[in-house]
This record gives structure tokens, sequence and C-alpha cells, in this order.
């Protein structure tokens, strides 16, 4: 009876042993570090088509390798990017201070949209392909709130929560 009770409780250390060795280990891990982007923060990210977009405190990057490497896309400034997001074939991407940028051809070229000063850092798309932005911070006139584009960007429109810093959208189906 003894030694029955000595070989559970030696079998008990020696499964916590084991356990404890198997779970400090990162065997399960499925994260990896990437070639960037590098040298700041990572606001957001989109996916267009089989690339990778990521809006930065330097900019937009792009991969076209599933994250492993990074570019950097010139937005015709160098604004941080607090959204990017991708509809219809299109991207936008809010800065802040110079507004909503949009593109039409995968992030090559850039355009600014008629949100050309404030900053927004969230934009999400909805239904009825609108595209919905959050901004948080009035400059040159432009009112703080929620706008609404249905033109993939180009345009928008003040739509509610007027005077409200907005820093977070969600929608509900």
């Amino acid at each position: 009876l003894v030694i029955l009770v000595f070989l559970k409780n030696m079998l008990k250390i020696f499964l916590s042993i084991l356990i404890f060795t198997f779970s400090s280990f990162n065997v399960f891990s499925q994260w990896q570090f990437s070639n960037g982007p590098t040298g700041g923060s990572i606001f957001s990210l989109t996916k267009l088509g089989t690339n990778i977009y990521a809006g930065t405190a330097r900019g937009v990057y792009y991969s076209t390798n599933d994250g492993l490497n990074w570019s950097k896309i010139s937005i015709n400034l160098y604004e941080a990017v607090g959204a990017i997001i991708s509809q219809n074939n299109y991207m936008c991407a809010g800065t802040w201070g110079k507004g909503v940028y949009f593109s039409s051809d995968n992030g090559v070229n850039w355009a600014q949209s008629s949100l050309n000063s404030s900053k927004f850092n969230v934009i999400i798309s909805g239904s009825n392909n609108t595209i919905f932005a959050g901004c948080n911070y009035t400059v040159k006139g432009f009112i703080s709130g929620v706008y609404a584009s249905t033109n993939n960007g180009v345009n928008w429109s003040l739509r509610g929560l007027i005077n409200y810093g907005i820093y977070n959208l969600a929608l509900r189906d």
C-alpha cells in the first residue's frame, strides 16, 4: 500500500514537470516577425486582392507576400494614417491632419477626398457601399462627427454625432 501511494505521488510529480516543461515553450506559436513595416506604430490593416496594406505612423505600407516583406507607398504626404480600408477595389486612408485620401489602383496613386483636413482615425465599410469615417479633431472649419461616402470615398457628407470626437465606430446588422 505504501509503495502504491509513493508511485501515485511520483506519477503526479512527473506529469506536473512534463506539463510545465511543454507549456513553457512556444511550441504552438503561430506568430512570427516580419520584415517591416518598421520604425513606428501600425494603426490599421486591410486586404485588397492578394496584397495587405498597413496604415502606420509613417504612411501606408503594403505587402505582396502575406506580410513577410513590406514596402512604403507614397501617398503624397508624410502623415500618420490612422485608418485604412478597402471596398469595391477602392481604398480609403484616414490621416491625422490632412483628411481622407482614396485610391482606385491598389494604392499606386492617391487623391485627396472632399475631406481635406482634420484627423480621421477610424474608417469602416457599411452596407449598400457606404463608407463611414470618424473625425475626432476639427481644423480648417471641418466639424468633428461621423461622415459618410457613397462613392468609394471621393465625396463625404456629415451624418451625425456633430461636434463629438469620434475614436471608434461599429456597425450592427
